[in-house]
């Protein structure tokens, strides 16, 4: 027999939204790869996961953030690009190309949720809107936290830090 009382708050936490509510946030960059619509639009669906040892939200992820790859949203997606600090060329359908260009990247982004409405339903769209380079007290705190050897490269660095294949990620 499995005894639930619902009315028992040991369970508050874990009933916790897990996604960021809306505000600002340095976030790392945990998964990125290529994908589809069903109709056949090409897009690149990233999640944000915060590693920032002074947001209350660490921890907490955005999930499903795409980047459509059509002619009119590929400026979005050019901007975030530019804000995490990925200059190569890449071939953004490829999903190795893609995890190269862009995991573990550091990006501030401003967290926005719209109401939509989907199929005759209303529903919250909760999304990045807004990308940012890490300011340098940005760096200093995950430098701190983290070590030097333990991030991505930063501020143009060229590699010498960063993650390396037989690194253990510090989160």
């Amino acid at each position: 027999m499995t005894l639930i009382n619902a009315a028992d708050h040991k369970w508050d936490a874990k009933l916790a939204p897990k996604s960021l509510p809306d505000g600002e946030y340095l976030v790392f960059v945990a998964e990125a790869f290529p994908d589809h619509s069903k109709s056949g639009t090409p897009f690149v669906e990233v999640t944000f996961t915060v590693h920032d040892p002074a947001s209350p939200a660490k921890g907490r992820s955005l999930r499903f953030n795409r980047f459509w790859l059509s002619e009119k949203a590929i400026p979005r997606f050019v901007r975030f690009l530019r804000a995490c600090g990925s200059t190569a060329v890449f071939d953004a359908q490829d999903r190795k190309a893609v995890e190269e260009a862009l995991l573990d990247r550091i990006v501030r982004i401003t967290v926005k949720t719209t109401s939509e409405e989907y199929k005759g339903e209303r529903r919250d769209k909760t999304e990045a809107a807004f990308f940012a380079p890490p300011t340098k007290s940005d760096v200093a705190r995950l430098r701190e936290e983290y070590g030097e050897t333990m991030l991505p490269p930063l501020d143009g660095e060229e590699s010498g830090s960063g993650f390396d294949d037989d690194d253990v990620t510090p989160f």
